[in-house]
């Protein structure tokens, strides 16, 4: 028990994980003013907690919280879920900054992912008998070309422009002859 108590003095771990728990609330914040299922972030050191909540409501959003696990898991990172809707992050003393930054980008992707799917439960399309198309969730259309998640039927193809929001995008596919519904406005 000495010698553990040695190495957190000498590595300097409890200094180390003060700064490392400083960037997870501010990439904490981060992930808040990007996604409206962040609700509050919450966190001490290296222990620390992301609270989703439905948005617009103060509602948990708890199936929401088990999807962006399951996402996390299956793309290398571990967490719990506490109260049902309260992802539970206490990464190691020892964790680099390099795999600290991996950790937040698959988060970011996950609830990227949860968000598309919730929009597509929302949106109705009046065009549906004819334009359902699988529609492939990428983490990030720009910068990558392997989808991350393939979501179920869609009733359109123009959900992927209301997701990532691109304007006009429904009016372009229109206008080339490639979405020839109605207008989804």
């Amino acid at each position: 028990a000495l010698a553990t108590l040695a190495v957190i003095e000498e590595e300097k771990l409890l200094e180390r994980a003060t700064r490392l728990g400083e960037v997870c609330l501010r990439k904490g914040a981060e992930l808040k003013a990007r996604h409206s299922l962040v609700g509050e972030i919450r966190g001490l050191g290296l222990l620390f907690g992301i609270e989703l909540l439905k948005p617009g409501t103060n509602q948990r959003a708890t199936r929401e919280a088990e999807q962006v696990m399951y996402y996390a898991l299956s793309h290398g990172l571990n967490f719990k879920v506490t109260m049902g809707n309260i992802l539970t992050l206490t990464p190691p003393l020892t964790i680099s900054d390099g795999q600290l930054n991996r950790a937040f980008e698959i988060l970011d992707e996950g609830l990227r992912c949860v968000t598309i799917s919730m929009l597509a439960e929302r949106i109705s399309c009046p065009a549906a008998d004819g334009c359902q198309r699988a529609v492939h969730v990428r983490s990030s259309p720009r910068t990558t070309s392997k989808p991350v998640m393939t979501a179920r039927l869609i009733p359109c193809v123009a959900l992927w422009g209301a997701a990532v929001g691109v304007k006009g995008l429904f009016d372009e596919r229109r206008a080339r002859g490639r979405h020839p519904g109605p207008r989804h406005d």
